[in-house]
């Protein structure tokens, strides 16, 4: 049972985070629901779905292909659902289920929204031809113009109090930590609550770092429709415990074969963040650009794996892309607990393969010391040893920050005040607009076992993509992320 409403909104206000940006960056975070009604929907089916060639909806033996749900027709609420599709109305194609991920068998057919279609977009409907390549999502701010048109910065959060984590933790144990026990029902915690904030980004700008001048390095793992997160443990006497905060995953994306784990999340005391000034608790969040890491403090900051295994296309600038489809079979671990080891100096990486050690030499490439990148003979490239996101110092693009709140030590170009708060959109739209999580009537959220919810992909599939590097993400359980983030930090 979620809480009232108004505890959830309390909560939200009273932590309201200040996000810096990058003077680089071109993306804020936009509302999931207005962004979703101005999506197209697609369904690719069979697989794999990285194939353009199963996208679209029957025939699928001519081109140009024809989305499920063409753009501005989807209905986010059933009650808005006149002369639209409601997206909860699909139900029975596999679209909106009860199963979290983790807990169903690999489908058969997957989703996925377009917003801003492909690199280089075209109008519908022409967006995938015989002739169209798709293999990015639309990489330019200026692809996002006119779509982005008339949005706002916007969150969601869910809050839940302590009775909801007892019954949400009683049966959740991954990576076998009980969170119950370690955090839900933990006295020393003093019967926490806890609140998550959720952002959208229409995209993720993520290059190979070394590689960006060869071949397609600088788009490596680009994709459109990205989420983020920051999330707060509270006590019972309403002071703020932990705060945990995602940034990007540079491992393995999909050593869970169908699911893939595009971010993770750390968590740290409370006390570590430094907040605004002019009241209340407003955690100070340093953005990255392009990647939208969230950070406590400014400048670069090295990016380590939340899954085990080292990729095999970072680790080759890419030149062994074309592997990923086969390697499986790593483990994941607990969200703030990154693996402490790198890569070997050499170029002679061992990988898992269905559960065989085998080295580069064995699949046909030898040890060198620098990669020809994506299949040219003329370049040589080879990553950086340490990933990095690179967040502002001193003076940043963009401050989005609670009304009267101050950064003392920092200048923007812009300071923009968060207006998130409940309207209805002014006829003859009428649509009713929020920031707090109701999973009985918004749908779109991630599946749980008690309740319903959106399994798809934020951004459109692309093409060549078996790793799911460049595909749009699905939204993570952030509950859960922040909870297992705990959970390790207070197990250790």
């Amino acid at each position: 049972m979620m809480p009232p409403p108004s505890d959830a909104r309390t909560f939200a206000k009273r932590f309201e985070p200040v996000l810096l940006f990058h003077p680089n960056e071109n993306m804020l975070p936009v509302d999931p629901k207005w962004y979703l009604e101005r999506c197209s929907m697609w369904r690719a089916s069979p697989a794999p779905f990285d194939d353009k060639a199963n996208w679209g909806e029957a025939p699928q033996t001519v081109f140009p292909r024809v989305p499920q749900v063409e753009r501005g027709n989807l209905a986010a609420l059933k009650n808005e659902a006149a002369g639209k599709v409601w997206l909860g109305a699909l139900g029975a194609g596999g679209l909106v289920g009860n199963r979290p991920q983790g807990e169903r068998p690999r489908p058969i057919e997957e989703r996925f929204f377009d917003f801003a279609g492909w690199d280089t977009p075209v109008d519908p409907p022409n967006e995938i031809t015989a002739a169209t390549i798709n293999r990015h999502a639309a990489l330019n701010a200026i692809d996002y113009s006119s779509p982005l048109k008339g949005s706002q910065p916007w969150y969601y959060v869910e809050f839940m109090s302590n009775q909801d984590l007892l019954k949400f933790t009683s049966t959740r144990t991954p990576n076998g930590l009980d969170l119950f026990r370690l955090v839900a029902n933990n006295a020393q915690l003093s019967a926490p609550s806890a609140l998550v904030y959720h952002f959208l980004f229409p995209l993720h700008f993520e290059g190979l770092e070394g590689c960006e001048a060869a071949g397609e390095g600088a788009n490596f793992a680009s994709f459109g429709g990205e989420w983020a997160s920051m999330a707060v443990l509270i006590d019972s006497s309403n002071t703020p415990i932990f705060i945990g905060l995602t940034s990007r995953n540079i491992g393995d994306p999909s050593i869970l074969g169908d699911e893939d784990q595009r971010v993770g999340m750390q968590v740290f005391k409370w006390t570590d963040a430094v907040l605004g000034t002019g009241g209340d608790a407003h955690p100070l969040l340093f953005v990255s650009v392009g990647t939208h890491g969230l950070y406590l403090t400014p400048g670069p900051h090295n990016v380590t794996p939340f899954t085990a295994g080292i990729s095999a296309g970072g680790g080759s600038c890419g030149a062994v892309e074309k592997l990923d489809d086969v390697i499986s079979g790593e483990a994941v671990l607990s969200p703030g607990t990154p693996p402490g080891t790198q890569p070997p100096p050499t170029w002679v990486v061992v990988l898992k393969l269905l559960g065989l050690v085998v080295g580069w030499v064995v699949l046909g490439i030898e040890e060198a010391e620098g990669w020809s990148t994506f299949g040219s003979t003329e370049v040589d490239a080879t990553p950086n040893a340490v990933s990095t996101d690179q967040t502002g110092t001193t003076t940043f693009g963009t401050i989005l920050a609670p009304a009267a709140i101050t950064v003392p030590g920092f200048t923007a170009t812009r300071q923009i005040d968060w207006q998130v708060n409940p309207f209805t959109a002014p006829a003859p739209d009428g649509r009713k607009y929020d920031f707090v999580i109701d999973r009985t009537s918004q749908v779109w959220w991630v599946p749980r076992t008690e309740s319903a919810g959106w399994d798809g992909r934020w951004g459109p599939r692309v093409t060549n993509d078996p790793n799911n590097r460049r595909a749009g993400m699905r939204c993570p359980d952030f509950m859960e992320m922040f909870l297992e983030g705990i959970a390790v930090t207070l197990n250790k």
